[in-house]
């Protein structure tokens, strides 16, 4: 089932990881290191993320640098911006 929700059409990949979450939120979706991170968590923490970078002012429209280095910090980023609308770079 999570292959079907990952290849339809042209939705913006925040819809479709929300829509795994719902689907599947206990299945393991990035590793980062030793530690595996859910559908859910991923999806929740990039939500949190993203309305405090909206409290904060980032609007759709405005660009976003992550640096950040491979942690589950720049997976939750780079959904967060997207979930705004702001597109991102990263290094």
């Amino acid at each position: 089932m999570t292959q079907d929700l990952w290849s339809r059409g042209s939705r913006v990949v925040t819809e479709r990881l929300g829509e795994t979450a719902a689907a599947t939120p206990d299945q393991p979706f990035v590793q980062v290191g030793e530690s595996w991170f859910t559908y859910a968590e991923t999806n929740g923490l990039s939500e949190r993320v993203a309305h405090a970078l909206q409290w904060l002012g980032l609007r759709k429209g405005d660009r976003v640098a992550i640096m950040l280095p491979n942690r589950i910090e720049w997976v939750t980023m780079l959904f967060a911006c997207a979930k705004v609308g702001a597109p991102s770079r990263y290094r």
